[in-house]
C-alpha cells in the first residue's frame, strides 16, 4: 500500500500545530521552476497515488544538469477530517535514479529526503527521517485524476462527519431524555405524595394556630392572677413566680412559631423546585410532541407515558400547592395578631411587677 511521508503520525503532530488542516491547492511548481530556461527544461510529468485514506500528487520538471524541481501535495483523511500538506521538491536524476528533498510549506515542518527509481510510468521512492521509514509508489497520471482521489476522500470525510454528528445528536438526545425522564418522575412523585403531605401540614398549622391562641389565653389568665396578687392576696414571691410563668409562655409561643417557620421554609424550597420541574417538564413534553425528529430519537414509551401522567396530574398539584401557601399565610396572620396581644400582656405584667417591687 502506498504511504505518503506526511501520513506518518510524527509529522502530523507538527502539521496540527502549524495549521495543516487548511487546504491550499498549489498546482504550479513555483518560482524555482520558472527560473529554468525553456530550452533546458523538460517535464518528467505528473505522478499520482491514491487509497482510501490518502491522495498524493507529485509534479516534476527536469532542468539543466539533471536538476529536478517540482511540487508535492498530500491529502490525508484523519479521523474524519481532511489534512493537506504542500511541499516544494528539489533534487536530481541520474538516468532512472532519483534523489529528492521535500520541504513542506509549514515553517516548523522538517525536510524529508527520498530516493528511488523511475521505471516507465512508475516512480518508487523510499526515505527516512526522525526514525521513520517511508515508502511511496506513484504512477503517471493527471491533475484531474488526483482531484478525483481528493473528491473521494472529501466524500468519505463528509460521511464520517455526518455519522459523528448523528452519534453526538443521539448521545445528547439520550442524555436529555434521561434528564427529562428523571424530572418527569420527580413531578409524578410529587403528584402522588404532595396531597397527603399537604393534608398533614394543614393539620399542623391548625394546631399551631390553636396553640398561639391558647398561650395568649393562658398569659391573659396569669396576668389576671398577677393583678389579684398585687391587690394583696398573695406574697411577693408568688407574684414573681406568676410573672416568670407569663414570660415562659411568651417564649414557648416563639418556639412554636420558629418550628412553623422552618416547615414553611422547607415548603417554599420544595415549591420553587416543583415549579421549575413542572415548567421544564411541560416544555420537554411540548417539544417532544411538536418536533418529529426529537420524538423519533427519544424513548417514546416511557417519556410519553410520563408526559401523560404529568399533564393530567399537574393542575391538581398546583392547586394543592396554592392552598397550602394560603394556609401558611393565614397561620402567619394569626401569629402576628396573637403575638401582638402577647406582647401587650407581657409588657403589662412586667410593668405591674415592677410597680409592686418599687
Amino acid at each position: 500500500m502506498t504511504t505518503g511521508p506526511f501520513g506518518q503520525s510524527w509529522f502530523r503532530a507538527v502539521l496540527s500545530g502549524a495549521g495543516g488542516t487548511c487546504r491550499l491547492l498549489l498546482f504550479v511548481v513555483g518560482a524555482q521552476i520558472s527560473s529554468i530556461t525553456p530550452a533546458l527544461a523538460s517535464t518528467l510529468g505528473t505522478f499520482v497515488a491514491g487509497n482510501p485514506t490518502e491522495a498524493i500528487l507529485l509534479q516534476l520538471v527536469r532542468g539543466s544538469r539533471n536538476r529536478l524541481l517540482g511540487h508535492y501535495e498530500e491529502v490525508d483523511l484523519q479521523h474524519g477530517r481532511i489534512v493537506v500538506v504542500n511541499a516544494q521538491v528539489a533534487g536530481a536524476i541520474d538516468r532512472n535514479t532519483l534523489v529528492l528533498t521535500l520541504k513542506p510549506s509549514e515553517i516548523l515542518a522538517p525536510a524529508i529526503s527520498l530516493s528511488g527509481s523511475l521505471s516507465g510510468d512508475r516512480i518508487a521512492l523510499t526515505g527516512g527521517g526522525n526514525g521513520t521509514v517511508f515508502n511511496i509508489v506513484l504512477v503517471r497520471g493527471s491533475l484531474h485524476q488526483f482531484q478525483g482521489y481528493v473528491a473521494t476522500l472529501d466524500a468519505t470525510a463528509a460521511r464520517i462527519q455526518a455519522a459523528q454528528v448523528e452519534r453526538n445528536f443521539q448521545r445528547r438526545q439520550s442524555a436529555e431524555d434521561q434528564a427529562t425522564l428523571k424530572r418527569l418522575t420527580t413531578v409524578e412523585r410529587w403528584i402522588r405524595e404532595f396531597g397527603p403531605l399537604a393534608d398533614a401540614r394543614e393539620q399542623y398549622l391548625v394546631l399551631a394556630d390553636r396553640r398561639y391562641r391558647q398561650i395568649t389565653m393562658i398569659m391573659q389568665s396569669e396576668y389576671d392572677r398577677e393583678r389579684t396578687i398585687i391587690a394583696g392576696y398573695m406574697t411577693e414571691s408568688d407574684r414573681s413566680r406568676v410573672w416568670v410563668g407569663i414570660d415562659q409562655y411568651f417564649l414557648a409561643a416563639g418556639r412554636v412559631h420558629l418550628a412553623v417557620q422552618r416547615h414553611h421554609q422547607l415548603f417554599e424550597n420544595s415549591r420553587a423546585a416543583i415549579t421549575v420541574d413542572i415548567a421544564k417538564s411541560r416544555r420537554s413534553c411540548n417539544v417532544l410532541r411538536s418536533d418529529p425528529d426529537i420524538a423519533a430519537a427519544s424513548d417514546q414509551s416511557s417519556i410519553t407515558s410520563a408526559c401523560t401522567a404529568v399533564r393530567s396530574g399537574v393542575p391538581a398539584l398546583l392547586q394543592e400547592i396554592t392552598d397550602l401557601a394560603a394556609s401558611y399565610a393565614k397561620a402567619e396572620a394569626v401569629w402576628k395578631g396573637e403575638r401582638r396581644r402577647q406582647h401587650e400582656i407581657l409588657g403589662a405584667a412586667q410593668q405591674a411587677i415592677s410597680y409592686t417591687l418599687n
